[in-house]
């Protein structure tokens, strides 16, 4: 016997009839048509079945496929939203993992919309044009080409295509003979002012994020700021309403920040539950090989894509990944001659921000240190390739490891680098130097060490180190030395003052933390900071006695934040 169904064997959910049953229904007289039009107003299955079945009546290839079934997520999609637009929701969100036939859905429940008189105006929002002309192409062969949606609503595409009252069966828009409209564009384009006739549309949101526009934190703002101020505003203030589907694609997406809101009515699934013992959807999705994509994934050092785009669970994900309120600022000054040291002015948690907490004043805190080196190389012998990153970092006898300075520069020559280190070790004196030496980069660690041996460096040659770093597992590699560290509050990144508040001083550098995925472009400056801590010891001396005034050094005071955990804050 067949695991999959059948129309014999498919029960519609709502309507309780199979699908064999609702297929012999006659249609002869309009009193048949209309008893069938009151089943598909009843049951969204029983339309979507009977209209867009594969194949359809007329041999064309339809877009649903019986003998996987019905999920309960989508009976759970089309009961607790899609039938709920516009009478008990206005604002309405579907989280669901890709694959799971979310698009082919509400193509079919915008249809359902024109046809049965719900909507007259409808918007359908896709990541790109192309993707919108292939949208609206489908919707036209529809309306001319179904017979059975031809029988039930008669004939939809207009006689006269353009006649100077709206009507209209081009790329972008149609309008039906009953005088009803789609519009489909791609993400960004104009939205606000389409209007029809005088309605402006109710709009569906579909899948509008990518890997390609949700690469850096930048891209994500801008979607968020696009779909404020664009999408928001273009439908109806009285009965209009907004659908959007998508997932949990990376943390800080547009759709995760739109189901922190509280204002919409929204649903989530996952492909399986939370022991991962058992598949939303078999049929379609056989557990086993969803857990063999997870084996995969994470085999490649990828611990995000399963928990994100199959399971929209951001916390999960996020154990794999840097966590903003795990961050720890420091501002003040450097000391690295007779003695090395740091000058604290203030410690804080969270991103800087001003006029937060009340600060209270403290004798300033003067800090043993010693500073080392992390060397990320792009080097090769034909080209210039990504940024040579310079990780200078310091650690005092806590511990506690401190943001100096993060240069990045490009080069081809072994011999400017080479002059880098030595001005830097001159600066700095540092306790040890980790240099990476994969492949081509070699060859900056061997003459490296014989300009030493030729200027009678030896202190110098003595310092460093080559890191032969792991390149497959790169992702977890990194995580796994700098997250515990950030978890319990011994990294902190070094800020300025900027006028009434404090900024990070490279905040390219604390970016890369924020956007640090198996897929980023570029690492460089956390890949050299990796290595720098991964040869850190804590500082021998803990404390500076002397007897110089407080002012000598520095004109800055240390400030500590009244807080009741006693957690510190920039203010």
């Amino acid at each position: 016997m067949s695991k999959y169904f059948t129309e014999k064997t498919l029960i519609l959910p709502f309507c309780k009839l199979t699908v064999e049953q609702l297929e012999h229904m006659p249609t002869r007289t309009p009193q048949d048509r209309e008893l069938l039009k009151k089943i598909f107003r009843i049951d969204f299955f029983a339309f979507a079945i009977y209209f867009f079945k594969n194949p359809t009546p007329e041999g064309r290839k339809g877009i649903i496929d019986i003998k996987f079934g019905i999920p309960q997520l989508h009976k759970d999609i089309v009961s607790k939203v899609l039938m709920k637009m516009g009478s008990e929701i206005e604002w309405g969100l579907i989280v669901a993992p890709r694959g799971y036939s979310k698009t082919t859905l509400l193509q079919i429940f915008s249809i359902y919309c024109i046809l049965f008189g719900l909507s007259n105006n409808i918007m359908y929002v896709i990541e790109t044009s192309e993707s919108a002309e292939l949208y609206l192409e489908w919707i036209k062969d529809e309306l001319e080409l179904n017979t059975r949606i031809e029988l039930f609503f008669g004939k939809l595409r207009p006689k006269k295509v353009s006649d100077g009252t709206g009507k209209a069966w081009n790329m972008s828009k149609v309008v039906t003979a009953t005088r009803r409209c789609f519009y489909a564009i791609g993400m960004r384009k104009r939205i606000r002012g389409n209007k029809f006739l005088t309605d402006r549309p109710d709009i569906i949101v579909d899948d509008i994020e990518s890997h390609e526009n949700t690469k850096t934190t930048t891209q994500m703002r801008k979607n968020m700021s696009w779909f404020n101020k664009d999408v928001f505003f273009a439908t109806r203030d009285d009965d209009g309403w907004i659908l959007v589907s998508g997932n949990f694609l990376k943390p800080g997406c547009l759709v995760e920040k739109i189901y922190r809101n509280k204002s919409w009515k929204k649903v989530k699934f996952a492909a399986m539950n939370e022991d991962l013992t058992e598949s939303t959807w078999e049929l379609k999705k056989p557990a086993r090989k969803l857990l063999a994509k997870k084996e995969a994934l994470e085999s490649s050092g990828d611990y995000e894509t399963f928990w994100l785009e199959l399971m929209n669970n951001p916390k999960k994900a996020g154990s794999k990944r840097f966590d903003p309120d795990d961050y720890r600022f420091w501002v003040g000054n450097v000391y690295s001659r007779e003695m090395q040291y740091l000058i604290i002015d203030r410690m804080g948690q969270n991103f800087p921000n001003s006029s937060t907490i009340d600060w209270q004043k403290k004798q300033m805190q003067r800090i043993p240190v010693d500073f080392y080196l992390g060397i990320d190389l792009a080097f090769t012998e034909e080209e210039v390739n990504d940024f040579n990153d310079f990780s200078t970092n310091a650690i005092d006898a806590n511990g506690i490891i401190y943001d100096i300075e993060q240069e990045k520069f490009k080069t081809n020559r072994p011999s400017d680098i080479i002059d880098k280190i030595i001005s830097k070790d001159t600066e700095y004196r540092y306790k040890g130097i980790a240099i990476e030496a994969n492949g081509a980069q070699i060859v900056v660690y061997n003459n490296l060490m014989e300009e030493c041996q030729r200027l009678r460096l030896t202190n110098l040659a003595g310092k460093i180190r080559p890191i032969i770093v792991q390149l497959k597992n790169k992702h977890a590699r990194i995580l796994g030395t700098l997250q515990p560290k950030m978890k319990v509050g011994k990294y902190r990144f070094r800020c300025e003052k900027y006028g009434d508040t404090y900024k990070v001083i490279a905040i390219d550098y604390i970016q890369q933390y924020d956007e640090f995925s198996p897929s980023m472009e570029h690492d460089d400056m956390i890949d050299g900071a990796e290595m720098c801590v991964n040869i850190m010891k804590p500082a021998t001396i803990k404390s500076i006695y002397d007897d110089y005034e407080q002012n000598a050094y520095s004109k800055t005071e240390i400030y500590l934040a009244k807080h009741p955990e006693e957690r510190w804050k920039i203010g």
